[in-house]
């Protein structure tokens, strides 16, 4: 069981995730820093709203997508730990659990007014689309490819992000 904090956010995430301070809001998620109290590491939480966890047809579908998703391994597709739902005060909550990668995304960088060289690009766009031949391989498609979605880990490699909840 998940446990709240006096904001109504849940803290805990099927007993082992523990949420850090939220990172980003998306159209249908927060982003939570969370930490797993059972492999020791950092990761990233996305928590979905209630109103998902509500809607059993939603659930099959976000079952099936996580599913397919998470089978994906290629080291510019960023790593699904875990997905499910819990419970909290009598709602359910769809999450996901990602590695964390801490080299932010491509948005953040152009936000930043920072401006990629040639070299850059081609070497993100070469990695973005072999991740994303990976993925098409496997019959998934990400439909939501933005520089958002393009996140650096600390080896400096771009991964896809988001795989599954973007078509949800």
């Amino acid at each position: 069981m998940a446990t709240s904090s006096e904001d109504g956010i849940v803290r805990l995430i099927a007993g082992r995730y523990r949420l850090g301070p939220t990172i980003g809001t998306g159209a249908t998620a927060r982003v939570f820093d969370g930490f797993d109290t059972v492999e020791q590491c950092s990761v990233v939480v996305k928590l979905l709203p209630s109103a998902f966890g509500a809607s059993a047809r939603f659930m099959e579908r976000f079952d099936h997508a996580m599913a397919a998703a998470a089978a994906l391994d290629h080291p510019n597709i960023a790593r699904i730990v875990d997905f499910g739902v819990e419970p909290a005060e009598g709602r359910s909550y769809p999450f996901v659990v990602s590695e964390q990668l801490t080299g932010g995304s491509l948005r953040a960088i152009l936000d930043r007014g920072r401006q990629l060289s040639p070299s850059q690009v081609l070497v993100v766009g070469l990695d973005a689309c072999r991740g994303l031949a990976h993925a098409h391989g496997h019959g998934l498609v990400h439909g939501a490819v933005t520089p958002s979605t393009r996140v650096f880990g600390a080896d400096r490699r771009v991964r896809i992000a988001d795989f599954g909840i973007s078509r949800l």
